[in-house]
């Protein structure tokens, strides 16, 4: 059929018609325009035996000969034969020698194979006119010259008219050829239309004007789309380029390969090379398809440094934290790390420039905590050292102990907070609680040290002389009485009652002139005063501390929640009562203690109400949705659950009671979303009830209610998995049905058991499906990041060497990879996959190659299959193929001569290849290795253009070059990989290109199927 006939087009009336689509269906869209191509169309058919279209060489069936215009005809007369006059003689044998030179050029025209009727007529004029010269018929010779004359400039119009027409009709054949596989039915088309033209070339008379005008159209239509294929990749990198500067930099790399890539096109396209049009565009898609993505993740990561780094700029202008700056500069770098163009981890780099601002806002704002430490940790430090150091260092050897403790913990929380990556509020908290504390116990220490003079000088004077133990008994008593008019007297009048007894005993002896006696009961006198000295300091600063907290307990009995969180508030007070046993018993130490317990006590208890009251404004709001139930046993049942989550919550355990009410929030959530499946219309809130639940940890719920989702309506499906996965779904036939409905639920059966690589991915945006009877795959377009399914549940995914594919050759199924697959490559279990979901998990695998641009940076290397594309230059495989098929044939001229090369590259490039006359049989200079060299090429390339050839490991190894494979992956896009790779497959089709690599692994380990020992899970793990 013709391209108009394809599209149902109408022709001009009376003009003859281009059969070239000038408008196209989805299916067909590729071909014309600009449109990307998608990485993956690996619909699968099973069994699959697609027909070979013919081979057109250009040329007619058959070549006539050429005729001579001199058959027949004697030499012209000499002068004066036949009593003719010599001037005749003359004009005639000039007239003669001019139609001959005509005749001639005739002969030598490109295109006078097609001449042998007009050249056999003029031979016959000339035959003529030399017979008519002969007998002296000068008239009638010279009117036969004349009409041999009319004939060769008829002939040389005819000439030119096929010589023209050669070229359009080769300009025309290279359009279809360059379309063959990306878009078949304008490719049948113009072949369709290149026929008809022939026909009309071959017509009597010639309807040169017509062919013409119809392959013209061909031209008109289809050139628009290659131009269109030239213009999207130029708009792409436009696109880039338009971005600001930081960007530009980012993508220097896309923007200086896309230039050239441009500058290729616009060549290809002046030169008419169509085909290399279209690897150019794939290959311009292949630089630039994810570029834009690229630069907009790019452009909110700097956004956010920019930010981040005011943020930063603001820590180190705050002395308390501005030696921290060393430190987030540091994470700043990993950031960047995670940002930078081989890694493109720009999301990750983005959530560890958001968490450097969150610390920076901590720090600011712990600063005043941090300088708060910093200016009592100076002074108790100096203090610390001067008691530690002084005259009462031995009798304040425990409240000294207590103060190193609290000094160690202080050193060991500012220490945790100042290398911490995370918010250090709660650290310098510590830090300052305990330092703090050793700045009240310092403060106790040296009161107490600075009321024991007398009595220290009271212990030394009582190994001296009588003058001695006088002077230091007076100081005591003095002191003693002091002590008895202090603070807190009545906590020690035992130990001044004891005090006042040895002063009497050592007066006495004294007087008496026991001396040594009188040491004696100084000593003891001594010892009674510093002991009521420790136990007034130490009291003093138990009052005060008593004060703070009592008043602390009282503000937590006042709060309304007060009663519900009655467990911590009685920790306060418990505390608190001990705090004062202690102190009841003078034990100073354990007392001091307690009421710290307390403080800390108070802090639990003050985030207990927090959390009470959180919990209760869910509560609320829960039990207010319980009216939306209207199943009296299903609301009975939630309203248990909310007094379990009541329970919970009464037993302080609050993390339990909020994902209590939580799940009981998606619970009545799923009876809404359940009558909403249900309603004809689907309810159309549907998206944010499924929001709802996914916030309330519903993820799992959700998943079961699409698997459950009516069997006659993908509409619900669709609303459901779009809310779910945060992108858009859809499906794309006019009348779905169950079939429809059962593959997207599989397909999201496999998307729920990797929702990251999904829901978080920006190089996937959308999911559609299509219906299809006995088939089943799947495309990703990475321009769009669009994943397309289609097909239905059934067919099965092998693995290894079990793995099988059709071969239209022996029409028989073959193995798909080497009988000797390396032991670590084995499938990791054995049975076989149901294809459509494998298929989903191989599409996502596409979206996190594109996120990662994995393949295009790791691609080459040997653990990565080796792989090299060749864009819009296929010479290389040409270098690789031709010594490979000539060292084959000796004494072929295949490889060496200039025409094998050019055969070579056309047949590469899908553009028309010829044959030169050493490879045709019956050709002048015809050589039989020639010809089996040419027709050896022509099976490697048959082969490797062949549908599906990766997938069939016999053709593989008979189009092995060396150590390398080389095959078309998709129409105009040549690849090669390393042919030892195959003994590492998990799946014939993974060797299809890069991208299909990446994916058919990525698949395997999300499925399962890749080995434990696989090699590529060292690098599936880090993406």
């Amino acid at each position: 059929m013709s391209l108009l006939g394809v599209l149902g087009l109408k022709p001009a009336k009376n003009a003859p018609s281009s059969t070239v689509a000038t408008t196209r269906s989805t299916a067909t869209a590729q071909a014309g325009a600009g449109d990307a191509p998608s990485t993956r169309n690996d619909t699968v058919v099973d069994p699959d035996a697609p027909p070979q279209a013919p081979v057109d060489t250009g040329k007619p069936a058959t070549v006539p000969p050429t005729v001579s215009a001199d058959a027949g005809a004697d030499q012209p007369p000499v002068a004066g034969k036949g009593g003719v006059g010599g001037k005749e003689v003359t004009d005639y044998a000039d007239e003669r020698k001019a139609v001959k030179a005509l005749v001639d050029a005739l002969s030598a025209h490109a295109q006078a194979s097609h001449l042998s009727a007009e050249l056999a007529e003029i031979a016959t004029k000339m035959a003529s006119a030399n017979a008519n010269a002969t007998t002296a018929k000068w008239k009638a010779a010279m009117a036969d010259l004349a009409e041999a004359k009319k004939l060769c400039a008829k002939a040389k119009t005819l000439a030119d008219n096929w010589d023209q027409y050669a070229k359009r009709r080769a300009l025309v054949k290279a359009i279809g050829m360059s379309l063959k596989g990306l878009d078949d039915k304008n490719a049948n088309a113009v072949e369709v239309d290149i026929a008809n033209a022939d026909k009309m070339m071959a017509a009597k008379p010639q309807k040169f004007t017509d062919a013409m005008k119809l392959l013209q159209d061909v031209d008109n239509i289809l050139r628009p789309g290659f131009q269109a294929k030239v213009n999207v990749i130029r708009n792409a990198l436009n696109t880039i380029k338009a971005f600001d500067a930081d960007v530009q930099s980012f993508l220097s790399q896309e923007i200086t390969d896309g230039t050239k890539v441009v500058a290729d096109l616009d060549a290809a396209l002046a030169a008419n090379e169509w085909s290399q049009v279209i690897m150019l565009w794939r290959t311009g898609w292949d630089v630039l398809g994810g570029a834009e993505r690229y630069g907009q993740r790019r452009k909110a990561y700097n956004t956010q440094r920019t930010t981040t780094l005011a943020d930063i700029a603001a820590v180190k202008g705050v002395p308390a934290v501005a030696p921290r700056g060393t430190a987030l500069d540091g994470m700043l770098a990993e950031a960047d790390g995670l940002a930078a163009h081989d890694t493109l981890k720009i999301e990750a780099g983005v959530k560890k420039l958001q968490e450097i601002s969150t610390l920076c806002a901590a720090l600011q704002k712990v600063a005043p905590t941090v300088a708060d430490y910093g200016n009592v940790r100076t002074g108790v430090d100096t203090d610390f050292a001067a008691l530690s150091s002084g005259p009462a260092a031995a009798q304040l050897a425990e409240p000294l102990k207590a103060i190193r403790t609290s000094l160690a913990l202080a050193t060991a929380a500012a220490d945790t907070a100042g290398s911490l990556a995370g918010d250090p509020t709660s650290h310098w908290d510590v830090a300052l609680k305990s330092v703090q504390r050793a700045r009240a116990d310092l403060d106790t220490a040296k009161t107490l040290a600075a009321n024991l003079g007398p009595a220290l000088a009271a212990e030394k004077a009582a190994k001296g002389d009588a003058t001695a133990i006088k002077q230091a008994l007076d100081a005591l008593r003095a002191d003693a009485t002091a002590a008895a008019s202090a603070a807190h007297a009545d906590q020690v009048k035992a130990e001044l009652d004891e005090c006042t007894k040895q002063i009497d005993l050592a007066d006495k002896a004294l007087t008496a002139k026991n001396t040594a006696g009188a040491g004696k009961a100084l000593a003891a006198a001594g010892k009674a005063l510093a002991a009521a000295r420790a136990i007034q300091a130490a009291h003093g600063q138990f009052v005060t501390d008593l004060a703070a907290a009592e008043k602390q307990l009282a503000e937590l009995r006042a709060l309304k929640t007060a009663k519900a969180i009655t467990a911590r508030i009685d920790a306060v007070a418990g505390a608190i009562a001990i705090a004062k046993e202690h102190d009841a018993k003078h034990e100073a130490k354990d007392a001091i203690a307690s009421l710290r317990a307390a403080v800390d006590a108070v802090a639990a208890a003050r985030q207990a109400d927090t959390d009470r009251q959180a919990h209760e404004t869910l509560a609320k709001t829960v039990t207010g949705r319980l009216g939306e139930v209207t199943d009296a046993g299903m609301k009975k049942t939630l309203a248990a659950e909310i007094e379990k989550a009541g329970a919970s919550a009464d037993a302080l355990d609050f993390a339990n009671a909020t994902k209590a009410l939580k799940a009981t929030l998606v619970r009545i959530d799923e009876v809404k979303l359940k009558a909403g499946m249900a309603k004809k219309p689907p309810d159309p809130k549907l998206r944010d009830i499924v929001k709802g639940m996914m916030a309330n940890g519903g993820a799992a719920t959700v998943d079961s209610a699409i698997q459950n989702a009516p069997a006659d309506s993908p509409k619900v499906l669709t609303e459901l998995a779009s809310a779910r996965y945060g992108k858009e779904f859809s499906y794309e036939d006019s009348n779905p049905g169950v079939n429809q409905v059962t593959s997207l639920k599989r397909c999201c059966e496999v998307f729920a058991t990797i929702p990251e690589d999904l829901t978080s991915n920006p190089s996937i945006k959308d999911v559609s499906h299509a219906d299809a009877v006995n088939s089943a795959g799947g495309g990703y377009t990475g321009s769009t990041a669009h994943i397309g399914m289609v097909g239905r549940v059934g067919i099965k995914q092998k693995f290894g060497t079990d793995e099988e594919h059709y071969d239209p050759k022996s029409k028989t199924r073959v193995k798909s990879l080497p009988a000797d697959i390396d032991e670590n490559c084995k499938p990791g279990k054995a049975g076989d996959e149901e294809y459509l979901g494998f298929a989903a998990a191989h599409e996502v695998g596409h979206g996190v190659d594109d996120l990662r641009g994995f393949m295009n940076k790791n691609g080459t290397g040997e653990a990565y299959g080796g792989w090299i594309e060749y864009g819009g230059n296929v010479q290389a495989i040409a270098d690789a193929v031709g010594p490979h098929i000539a060292g084959k044939h000796a004494g072929t001229s295949f490889n060496t001569s200039a025409e094998s090369k050019k055969y070579m590259l056309d047949k590469l490039m899908s553009r028309p290849a010829e044959r030169p006359p050493s490879a045709t049989p019956g050709q002048a200079g015809y050589l039989k290795a020639d010809f089996d060299a040419f027709d050896a090429f022509d099976k490697w390339h048959a082969l490797a253009t062949a549908n599906d050839v990766y997938r069939r490991q016999g053709d593989c190894d008979a189009i092995t070059i060396g150590t390398r494979i080389y095959h078309e992956a998709y129409p105009r896009k040549w690849v090669s990989y390393l042919a030892a790779a195959r003994k590492k497959g998990l799946t014939g089709y993974q060797f299809r290109a890069p991208a299909e690599w990446f994916a058919e692994l990525y698949a395997g380990w999300k499925t399962g199927r890749l080995g434990d020992k696989h090699p590529a899970l060292d690098w599936l793990k880090k993406l």
